[in-house]
């Protein structure tokens, strides 16, 4: 039933790889497929000849040598088997086209291999799986295909609903490395045992969905044609993906046949997992790991706005090197701090502009957090209200030689105090302030105590 399910979502119109879009995989920065030049058919030919033999003779024994960094594992244990053609090799010309993009690619991976690779031997599937993503986002996690196939294993919306993928408003499980890995291996899986085993098939179903390639089948076995995936009659996107699969993993398991120039990724890992409980605002998260913004995303990308999503997941994606100052900072801080927005339930008569006055945040600001496209609020209605500057308003100013600070559009209380390193309940104090006054932009607020000048005596 499960397997029925998923080929009626693969094979839909609005399948993972559109069939009415062959070339969309082009908006994914992967060199498209064109027909190679004279010169190109010589050079591929002429390459084909000259490492068949060697290719042949190498996948006859496994690899037994140093395992350098992560393409020597995958060498070491290769599981899929195919004879050469020349489809492969007119697809590792197209690879080659651009040997900058192969660099890009192997370097983008660096991250996230490693734990693809584990969690592939943990199922005992084929090593080559892991260089999918190459031909699939570039190894992209927020690459978005015209098809709106997105993320590094390229799931369109009504597949990752299908699999039970959570895609909402603040988060996309299909550009989150670690749960899409999951499902896109599950899903592999569970496709492969269709097949037999057959692991060209499943690739080719994995493009262009498992009822369109049993279909395929199914037609040659009742013609009494060979019914493996090079006999199929499919798409041209199809047609290609497979061949420029195989392509790939040659390329990137055996860069000394083909001349190119891989980063060496250590055979390590390079990320972990934390838990953080409950939502949390990313910025901070990445201050705390000693992160940049843009940092703190590469690593998180599944979360779409400013904060980790309210219902999960709880746990962040950081570089292994940074786990334990994060951990460390992170067991320092207060839970109400985690968040910098607060929630209003919207009383009747109110209006967006006042609501965004009494909380000393923009209309925009509002309208952002809660996904608003004007200012029509109704009565009860719950409001996410955005207190980190940061990500909405124009940057903070600084406090001046006088211990002052001038208030700009956009600020908060609490930003002003953390911006100076000082409580809330201290900046309120020194200005005769309490919880629930309004700042306005212009405001001089004082920042740091007077100085009392001791006399000798003293």
């Amino acid at each position: 039933m499960i397997l029925t399910l998923i080929s009626g979502c693969a094979s839909s119109p609005d399948s993972r790889r559109a069939e009415a879009d062959p070339d969309a995989i082009t908006t994914l920065e992967i060199p498209a497929y064109s027909k190679l030049t004279q010169e190109e058919t010589e050079a591929t030919l002429k390459r084909l000849q000259e490492i068949r033999s060697r290719l042949q003779r190498d996948r006859r024994g496994t690899y037994d040598g140093p395992i350098r960094h992560v393409w020597d594992r995958i060498l070491a244990l290769p599981s899929i088997s195919y004879e050469d053609n020349l489809r492969i090799e007119k697809q590792a010309t197209v690879l080659l086209r651009d040997k900058e993009f192969i660099k890009r690619v192997s370097r983008r991976a660096e991250p996230y291999i490693y734990f693809i690779l584990e969690e592939i031997d943990k199922r005992r599937l084929p090593r080559e799986l892991a260089l999918l993503p190459i031909i699939e986002s570039a190894y992209r996690p927020t690459a978005i295909s015209r098809s709106k196939a997105a993320g590094l294993w390229q799931f369109i919306p009504s597949t990752s609903r299908f699999l039970g993928m959570q895609t909402n408003w603040w988060y996309d499980a299909r550009m989150d490395v670690i749960t899409s890995t999951h499902y896109a291996l599950d899903y592999l899986q569970t496709i492969n045992r269709k097949f037999d085993g057959d692991w060209l098939l499943t690739l080719a179903a994995y493009n262009a969905g498992h009822g369109r390639i049993s279909r395929a089948v199914a037609k040659n076995r009742k013609r009494g044609k060979p019914t493996d995936y090079w006999n199929l009659k499919l798409s041209r996107e199809t047609m290609n993906y497979v061949p420029r699969f195989l392509a790939a993993t040659r390329i990137f398991t055996r860069p000394d046949i083909y001349g190119v120039d891989l980063h060496a990724v250590a055979n390590e890992p390079h990320i972990g997992i934390v838990n953080i409980e409950s939502q949390m605002d990313l910025k901070l998260a990445a201050k705390l790991a000693g992160l940049s913004s843009q940092e703190i995303k590469t690593y998180n990308p599944g979360f779409q706005r400013w904060t980790t999503a309210p219902k999960g997941p709880h746990r962040l994606v950081l570089p292994l090197n940074r786990i334990q100052q994060f951990e460390q900072k992170f067991a320092q801080l207060d839970r109400r701090d985690r968040l910098r927005w607060t929630q209003h339930r919207v009383k009747q008569g109110q209006t967006l502009s006042g609501i965004a006055k009494t909380h000393s945040v923009s209309v925009s600001a509002i309208q952002s957090a809660n996904n608003l496209r004007g200012t029509l609020i109704r009565t009860g209605q719950i409001l996410q209200i955005p207190v980190s500057g940061s990500t909405y308003s124009t940057p903070m100013g600084s406090g001046s030689s006088d211990g002052y600070y001038i208030v700009r559009k956009g600020d908060t209380l609490w930003q002003i105090a953390r911006r100076h390193n000082m409580t809330t309940a201290a900046l309120l104090a020194l200005n005769n302030l309490n919880k629930n006054s309004i700042i306005q932009p212009g405001q001089r607020l004082k920042v740091r105590p007077k100085k009392v000048k001791l006399s000798a005596s003293s």
